[in-house]
């Protein structure tokens, strides 16, 4: 598999993530431990991610991919933590189009997808 085929499982992983988190918010399904949702290298995404040469980590495009990944963690366990302290309404909102963890999540697809741009132009 090539480096832009492993981006595009990156993001789909992402957004099967997103899925779970969202329904364990909204739904109480399947709730996540906050640890889970703190931890960046702890889904499939930053395993991979983590996982990558320190040469491909360390470019531009990785590092701000790195920094995006980081700070959707932060915002998911931020959420997390609002959900478990019983003020689901407000975590549920947070979810919603337009809010920060929306936003992170966007630019983090968006510096992916410039990456595996970049990637494919060497």
């Amino acid at each position: 598999m090539g480096f832009s085929d492993e981006i595009d499982e990156a993001i789909a992983q992402h957004g099967l993530w997103k899925q779970r988190f969202h329904s364990a918010i909204t739904q109480g399904a399947d709730l996540i431990q906050l640890a889970e949702v703190q931890a960046d290298d702890a889904c499939d995404f930053g395993n991979w991610l983590y996982g990558l040469p320190p040469a491909m980590q360390d470019t531009e495009e990785g590092k701000v991919v790195r920094q995006l990944h980081l700070a959707f963690h932060t915002e998911a366990a931020r959420i997390m933590l609002l959900a478990l302290e019983e003020h689901v309404a407000e975590a549920a909102q947070a979810l919603e189009p337009g809010h920060l963890y929306a936003q992170i999540s966007e630019q983090l697809i968006s510096a992916m997808t410039q990456w595996k741009t970049t990637i494919g132009n060497h």
